[in-house]
């Protein structure tokens, strides 16, 4: 009972994998403005505070978001740092992740101010594909991811964290904004036992690029299927549609099983409410195989008779107990490059 009891925790991890828009293509979300670059002299830095490992980004300066007239819609230019990387100062375990947004003089400001940022370890794999490792993704409604002290992800000092950010301005400026990544850490000199987890992210386009898509009038179907790089237990996963999404699955292709499947609760005018966290406590998670195809998919039905630009997304996040090591990056994996190419360019 006191495993389960760690379980469930563990997977308020979930949904935080899989809602931030830095899975981008570049450019603003759909119906925004073009990006403004923030400038060069954004920095980040990676220090132990208080037995946290803190990723401080910034300065930031924020106009206020552009009033368009009378219809009370506003342009918004969204400030993003160029690719930022630092080095993980010691060993040990994180412990889930929290984000605060804070001014030159910290004062803690609004989470509306983050549109997204995203950690990611460069020298791990993902699970179904070779893109490097998700680590950690917020939004401006994801909350505290906290996971027990007996159990973690473990990272290694100097292992590179590469993250990408991108802020969200209101109707008031900000001088010298700071976002600040704390994760609760454990030394490695301290006994945590063996249970070691990773996050893993799936999503219904190809691994490497851009993850939004045009949603065409009427029904339309969106997958992607892969076979896991190790062997190992899902813990539990949930996951991010947009708007008109009606069907969101996970199923074992090669044993013809539908592993989990949700019908998104939505608001009168199709914007999805939440997506449920799935959890596999009962069974200690659920066994995945190297020798079988796993397939994400995502359905939507468009009322509107128009294409939606860039509308459609379907991602998947979650936690994952590996039998095995983890595999490391393969640099001549096309999947790889691709990821490369577009998480570090400008």
């Amino acid at each position: 009972m006191r495993l389960i009891r760690l379980l469930t925790l563990m997977t308020v991890a979930a949904p935080a994998l899989a809602l931030s828009q830095a899975e981008r293509g570049g450019g603003a979300p759909a119906g925004g403005a073009p990006v403004e670059k923030a400038p060069e002299q954004i920095v980040m830095k990676a220090s132990m505070v208080h037995g946290e490992l803190l990723l401080d980004i910034g300065p930031f300066d924020l106009a206020p978001a552009m009033d368009m007239g009378g219809d009370g819609s506003h342009e918004m230019k969204m400030p993003e740092a160029p690719p930022l990387w630092a080095l993980v100062p010691a060993s040990g375990w994180l412990h889930g992740y929290r984000v605060d947004l804070v001014d030159k003089d910290g004062h803690q400001l609004s989470q509306k101010l983050l549109h997204h940022v995203n950690v990611i370890a460069t020298q791990r794999r993902e699970l179904f594909s070779g893109i490097m490792l998700r680590v950690a993704a917020a939004g401006p409604e994801t909350g505290t991811v906290s996971i027990p002290n007996l159990i973690g992800y473990e990272a290694h000092a100097g292992d590179t964290l590469l993250v990408r950010t991108m802020l969200h301005p209101d109707d008031h400026p900000h001088e010298g904004v700071h976002v600040l990544v704390h994760f609760p850490f454990t030394s490695a000199k301290a006994f945590i036992g063996d249970f070691t987890i990773s996050p893993f992210y799936m999503d219904v386009t190809p691994p490497a690029g851009g993850h939004a898509f045009d949603i065409p009038p009427g029904h339309s179907e969106w997958f992607w299927e892969a076979k896991p790089a190790i062997p190992g237990r899902i813990i539990g996963f949930s996951g991010h549609v947009h708007r008109y999404a009606t069907l969101f699955k996970f199923e074992d292709r090669t044993a013809n099983k539908i592993i989990w499947q949700t019908h998104p609760d939505t608001t009168a005018d199709g914007e999805p409410k939440q997506i449920p966290i799935k959890k596999f406590l009962m069974t200690l998670g659920y066994a995945i195989r190297t020798d079988h195809v796993y397939r994400l998919t995502v359905v939507y039905d468009n009322p509107t008779g128009a294409t939606v630009v860039d509308g459609g997304m379907g991602a998947l996040g979650g936690v994952f107990k590996p039998a095995v090591a983890w595999p490391s990056i393969d640099p001549n994996d096309k999947d790889y490059k691709l990821d490369v190419w577009a998480m570090w360019r400008p």
